[in-house]
């Protein structure tokens, strides 16, 4: 039986230590693990707070021109704006209109109206699906686990009505250290504190904190398969993500102990 307050202890000397990369001759272990955020769980609502969504954040970074966007988290091709705008677009769903027995008037009309027509696109509070990969570290200077998130990527949600596809859909996926400075100099990029508005913390911070609730869906393999694939299904996927989490953090409190 471990012992509660060593991992405890652990863990939060783990979150007291910033994001920095160590050196690469004192990782002594590293594995990338990908981590999906449902941002309408309640430990996550801080995050996603009317006005202060984290996706409003990143949507607002890619209108601006202040953020690079990428196909995947390869990070090896942009993605221009305009194919992030075509997939935030909602699709229409209105019956396309015969204009063969129209006056000439009201053909006009209707093409004029065309010209004016803007679709609908996805409201920020409707994309609430993020995934990041990590390397966890354990650099033998500090001699806890470490935690550098690398990138974020956001997400149509599958359930989502407006989604014909059904199936959850990528819009962009942004490098990690690009986000933080987002976040810095972004005075909106807060984690909302509901108990005490004067001691909100700045997104950035947060996250180094590790403020928010995740669930592991891949751990890096030869073939690079979800969790879910490898153990086929999404309930024994589920399981997996709660099992690859507990074999983390006994990992962890074996290092202590060792």
């Amino acid at each position: 039986m471990k012992n509660p307050i060593i991992i405890l202890l652990a863990a939060c000397l783990s979150t007291a230590i910033a994001q920095v990369q160590p050196r690469e001759a004192d990782v002594m272990y590293k594995k990338e693990v990908t981590r999906a955020i449902d941002l309408r769980e309640k430990q996550n609502k801080s995050i996603f707070a009317r006005g202060h969504e984290i996706s409003k954040l990143l949507l607002d970074a890619i209108e601006q021109g202040t953020i690079t966007a990428y196909t995947n988290d390869s990070l090896t091709q942009v993605l221009p704006k305009a194919k992030i705008m075509e997939t935030l677009t909602i699709p229409s769903t209105a019956a396309p209109v015969d204009t063969t027995y129209m006056e000439e008037w009201e053909k006009i009309e209707y093409r004029k109206k065309l010209q004016t027509f803007k679709p609908d696109t996805y409201n920020p509070k409707d994309l609430y699906q993020l995934e990041f990969t990590e390397d966890v570290l354990f650099d033998k200077n500090h001699s806890v686990l470490e935690y550098a998130i690398k990138t974020i990527t956001l997400f149509i949600p599958a359930g989502h009505p407006d989604n014909i596809r059904g199936i959850q859909q990528p819009i962009a996926t942004f490098r990690y250290s690009d986000c933080k400075e987002i976040f810095k100099n972004t005075p909106n990029a807060i984690w909302y504190n509901p108990q005490n508005e004067a001691t909100h913390l700045n997104l950035a911070d947060a996250f180094d904190l590790r403020m928010f609730s995740s669930y592991i869906l891949k751990v890096a393999n030869p073939d690079d398969d979800y969790l879910m694939d490898i153990y086929g299904g999404e309930k024994n996927g589920i399981i997996a993500s709660q099992k690859a989490a507990m074999d983390q953090l006994e990992f962890e409190s074996n290092l202590w102990e060792n």
